[in-house]
């Protein structure tokens, strides 16, 4: 049995035929306008190789442009719209190695960015949104070991924040809030000893005490917030005391001692510069020296 679909033929209006022709030439006019508009813009090296090629609306640039090295390698390929940065960018090492990638919108960074070494290796990954940096920031050596991570939110640090070293130690941990350092930050050795602990307050100040390791884990100095200071020998003999002011700058009497942990000098400052008499010791504790500074000049 066959079954037989009538086709209905609408007829349209003349008018409404005369109307979309007339739209149809006003959308190619305005093409046409816009195009003959787009300026083609090419720039050279001395030497005659292309430099550059893109297009303007105006005094904006527009569309697709690449530039190039002098050696004709291309360099970078980035879009345009209205004279902002939109969609793919891609920029080259001259011996064509990618070297990072990534988009625009409305002339900020948007998503994911990718960097490369020149060896082709992923140098850092990271993430923008609206042109901020946002998520976790991982970054890695040239042998693809991991280097650093970092974390962003609304463009500020937050989280916790890790470097290693080449060899795969950690080499600092440390924690950020509202994009400043707070608590404490830990820097290790290559051999994973421990290097340095200082504090941090919320306004990103240092805090407390702090203190520096010898790379076999040997006390090497001590610090306090309010600025008194030893430094250790490696056998953990007393080296140095003394004191700094609220600038970082030598204040005060400050001792210093052999590594048998006999005195050797003692010393005075203001505001940095040597005062007073020093008196300096040989290694059996006997003077055998004084020195008289004024306003840090030695007096005859």
């Amino acid at each position: 049995m066959l079954i037989y679909c009538p086709t209905i033929l609408i007829q349209k209006p003349l008018a409404t035929i005369k109307i979309m022709k007339k739209n149809t030439l006003a959308l190619l006019i305005l093409f046409s306008i816009n195009f003959l508009n787009a300026q083609e813009h090419k720039e050279y090296f001395d030497n005659g190789q292309l430099k550059e090629i893109g297009k303007y609306e105006g005094d904006n640039k527009t569309g697709e442009w690449k530039y190039y090295y002098e050696n004709g390698q291309l360099e970078e390929i980035e879009n345009f719209s209205n004279g902002k940065k939109i969609g793919e960018k891609k920029y080259y090492y001259e011996n064509g190695q990618l070297c990072d990638d990534g988009k625009y919108e409305e002339g900020k960074k948007t998503g994911e960015w990718n960097y490369y070494h020149r060896n082709g290796q992923l140098q850092h990954f990271s993430k923008y949104s609206t042109g901020k940096k946002t998520g976790e920031w991982k970054y890695y050596y040239e042998n693809g070991q991991l280097e650093e991570i970092k974390k962003y939110s609304n463009g500020e640090k937050i989280g916790e924040w890790k470097a290693y070293h080449e060899n795969g130690k950690l080499g600092l941990i440390a924690t950020y809030v509202n994009g400043k350092i707070r608590g404490e930050m830990r820097r290790y050795y290559e051999n994973g000893q421990l290097k340095s602990i200082v504090n941090f307050d919320k306004n990103e100040k240092q805090t407390g005490d702090w203190k520096n390791y010898y790379d076999d884990g040997q006390l090497s100095a001590i610090g306090t917030l309010l600025g008194e200071i030893s430094e250790y020998y490696n056998n953990g003999q007393l080296k140095l005391t003394g004191k700094l002011n609220k600038n970082g700058i030598q204040t005060g009497e400050w001792k210093q001692y052999y590594s048998n942990g006999q005195l050797s000098a003692i010393e005075k400052y203001e505001d940095g510069a040597s005062v007073g008499t020093w008196k300096i010791y040989d290694e059996n504790g006997v003077e055998k020296n004084t020195i008289v500074f004024k306003d840090g000049i030695q007096q005859e």
